[in-house]
């Protein structure tokens, strides 16, 4: 009877460890941290990866040598077919000839056609820091269409600046970053001061 017993056991101990060796993996899986992919953008989904690049920067030169722009992500992904990149927490600076250069960050992005092109979604801010002819200046928004080489942007989105003395909030715009100068487009309110370089006009009235 004892030596039945044992059988018996011998028997359940390696069933046992059997059925825990699923629980003891989704364990450890449970433990690693999970990393997060930003979504392909929705015009070159079927497209192939060509590669992709971690904590990298890339800059962008005038003929004369000087930057143009810069743009560091936290990863950004190459596609041959279509001349397109897409990035993850991506974060700019756009240089001006004149005055000072302007920033920006967002939760993706997108360029193509040789990087003169991009769309930034999520949520985007760009920034000015003060001048000599006003104070600095912040835009929000959630998606915004960037010309880098042109130094413009737009957005039909809701959109706020911030700016010392002033805060709009309004419906599109337009970003002359050259001339230091914002176009906010419609259902515009809120109190603002010249000096910053902003335009109120509400076209929907």
């Amino acid at each position: 009877m004892a030596d039945k017993g044992r059988d018996r056991r011998s028997r359940i101990l390696p069933a046992a460890l059997v059925a825990l060796v699923p629980l003891i993996g989704w364990w450890l899986y449970q433990g690693e941290p999970r990393r997060e992919s930003a979504p392909p953008a929705p015009e070159i989904v079927r497209d192939e990866v060509s590669y992709y690049l971690l904590d990298t920067t890339l800059s962008a030169t005038q003929p004369d040598g000087s930057l143009d722009y810069r743009v560091d992500a936290e990863r950004m992904r190459r596609f041959d077919d279509t001349d397109s990149w897409t990035f993850r927490q991506p974060r700019w600076t756009l240089f001006m000839e004149d005055g000072a250069p302007w920033h920006g960050e967002a939760d993706f992005g997108r360029a193509w056609n040789n990087g003169d092109e991009a769309r930034l979604s999520g949520t985007v801010r760009l920034t000015r820091p003060a001048t000599a002819n006003g104070g600095a200046l912040e835009l929000v928004t959630s998606e915004v269409y960037l010309l880098p080489r042109a130094d413009y942007a737009s957005t039909d989105r809701p959109i706020v600046a911030n700016a010392p003395g002033s805060r709009l909030r309004g419906i599109g715009a337009e970003v002359f970053m050259a001339e230091q100068r914002v176009h906010m487009q419609s259902h515009v309110d809120g109190i603002y001061t010249p000096e910053t370089g902003l335009e109120a006009e509400d076209e929907s009235r």
